[in-house]
């Protein structure tokens, strides 16, 4: 069975410091990171954006990154509250901070940080990263990430990223992983070149729309009032079942000031069924429960976000909304 995972290299790394190459002295992009760094530029070509330079000091970091959750598996971790690591995690086993980087956001700085940290690149980054146990490709990465309402605004420069204009973008993929690094700056180390007589393969990917891996979500009533549930179904298409160990969805409300907040966070593994087969359907029901020391919802704008870790990184997003 393949896996997707969501979502923030030519050679494998095994994510120690002595393999890793300092930044100035990066090999030229291969191929398929010259690929990746493409089309993810013709994303922003097409809405209007100038395409970002790829950076020496940046694709240093990205291709450690690969290394390191191809050799080490970070994101597969848990921290001390028991919260999941996601792609964003690094391990304790290279010359950099480690850390788990969970959804909530809580320790971004010391993911911000590593190009600084691990470059002469003054200033943070920024990552989008994807998994596919399959062997990850640049078609793959990027559809991932156009399926993605938060991973594309970070390729374009909307949403909460709109202030934060890229001038570099490094690259890297290899194996299971890709990962490419956004800065606001230009990086002192300079651009770096693809290999000799590498082509150029920019090509128009199509979009995957609001499902993971051939999972989709839907949400029955798009509006509800009173006491009324919200009713969900999560079917599954393709031709690879799905492993839903691990599955868990949050609720987020529509602040104010256009963010999303929790409200709700399920348990992991609710569905007592764990493998899902293709035409297979589940259903269940939210009915406005809270974690505790949350508020209660009131009428406004919801958001639902899925993952099943085990089956794709990929996070599904539906929106609903409450009446009264």
């Amino acid at each position: 069975m393949k896996l997707f995972r969501m979502l923030w290299l030519g050679i494998l790394f095994i994510a120690f410091a002595s393999v890793l190459p300092r930044a100035g002295q990066e090999t030229p992009l291969t191929a398929t990171e010259k690929a990746l760094a493409d089309q993810i530029n013709k994303i922003r070509t097409d809405n209007g954006l100038a395409a970002a330079e790829i950076s020496t000091s940046l694709t240093h970091v990205a291709r450690a990154h690969v290394g390191d959750l191809n050799g080490n598996h970070p994101d597969t971790g848990e921290d001390a509250r028991g919260e999941d690591c996601n792609l964003h995690s690094w391990s304790n086993r290279g010359s950099w901070t480690a850390v788990c980087y969970t959804d909530d956001h809580e320790y971004q700085t010391l993911m911000w940080s590593k190009p600084h940290e691990l470059t002469a690149y003054t200033s943070n980054g920024y990552e989008i990263a994807s998994f596919y146990s399959g062997g990850m490709t640049p078609e793959t990465a990027v559809a991932s990430w156009k399926g993605s309402p938060d991973h594309l605004e970070v390729i374009v420069n909307s949403g909460i990223w709109a202030p934060h204009p890229w001038k570099a973008m490094g690259v890297g993929i290899s194996g299971n992983y890709a990962c490419v690094w956004f800065g606001e700056l230009t990086d002192p180390a300079g651009p770096l070149a693809a290999a000799t007589g590498t082509p150029t393969t920019v090509q128009d990917y199509p979009d995957v729309h609001a499902f993971a891996g051939g999972l989709a979500l839907s949400v029955t009533d798009a509006t509800i009032a009173g006491t009324e549930p919200l009713k969900l179904v999560l079917g599954l298409n393709g031709r690879d079942t799905a492993d839903l160990a691990n599955c868990r969805y949050v609720i987020q409300q529509k602040t104010a000031g256009g963010g999303w907040r929790f409200i709700f966070h399920s348990h992991r593994g609710f569905f007592e069924d764990l493998i899902m087969t293709p035409g297979e359907i589940k259903k269940w029901h939210w009915t406005r429960k809270v974690d505790a020391g949350q508020p209660v919802p009131v009428p406004g704008k919801y958001r639902l976000k899925f993952k099943a870790p085990r089956f794709t990184s990929d996070i599904i997003f539906r929106e609903f909304e409450i009446l009264r």
